[in-house]
């Protein structure tokens, strides 16, 4: 898989303020990564979205077990879930296009 060229573009720009490193170093991870793979001429194949589906469904629950085990993960839990929901339309807007490229 590679980045189009503007997104990196735009992860570069949005990341330029002080403690905005992952996404760099996400880039120069997978660009990497994708050609390590070239090299050793590995083929990456994605999960059939049923898969996907699925194993969404057991995380979920597994997350759910260890929530009601400890209270740290409860409060985690708790705070990542109102993380996403407030991440979840920005991440259309930034990443909406990607997705459509994506898809082809």
């Amino acid at each position: 898989m590679s980045v189009p060229g503007r997104s990196v573009q735009h992860g570069f720009i949005a990341c330029n303020r002080p403690g905005h490193y992952i996404v760099p170093q996400y880039v120069h991870f997978t660009g990497h990564m994708h050609q390590r793979f070239h090299t050793l001429k590995v083929e990456l194949v994605q999960f059939p979205a049923v898969v996907l589906r699925d194993l969404k469904k057991i995380a979920i629950d597994v997350i759910r077990d260890h929530a009601e085990k400890s209270p740290m993960a409860k409060k985690v839990n708790a705070s990542f879930t109102k993380f996403q929901a407030l991440l979840a339309p920005w991440d259309q807007v930034a990443q909406g296009v990607y997705y459509q490229l994506a898809k082809g």
